[in-house]
């Protein structure tokens, strides 16, 4: 996940997290507030909230791994390249000494 989607959603779920206060705060004034269903939107807000902050540190933890890896391949990669090309100017040195 990019960095810029990354913190999208972290607002997303900050603002999720307000809502479920917010909710959480009239459900526990009076219950009969929005016909009832103002319960229901606390265990929706809370829901989304949760979800998105696990989706956030899950990323934070496997998505770092994963670019560490990424970089440690392409390291290993450039690192074949120059050895190849060392080989090749080698080869080519031989065989014009020959």
């Amino acid at each position: 996940m990019s960095t810029k989607l990354r913190k999208v959603v972290a607002i997303i779920a900050l603002v999720a997290m307000l809502v479920f206060i917010a909710s959480l705060m009239a459900y526990l004034i009076d219950k009969t507030w929005l016909n009832s269903s103002i319960g229901l939107i606390v265990i929706f807000s809370f829901c989304v909230a949760i979800g998105l902050y696990i989706l956030v540190v899950l990323d934070n933890k496997f998505g770092a791994q994963k670019r560490e890896v990424e970089e440690i391949l392409k390291k290993q990669k450039e690192e074949n390249e120059k050895e190849q090309t060392k080989e090749n100017i080698e080869e080519v040195i031989d065989v014009v000494k020959d």
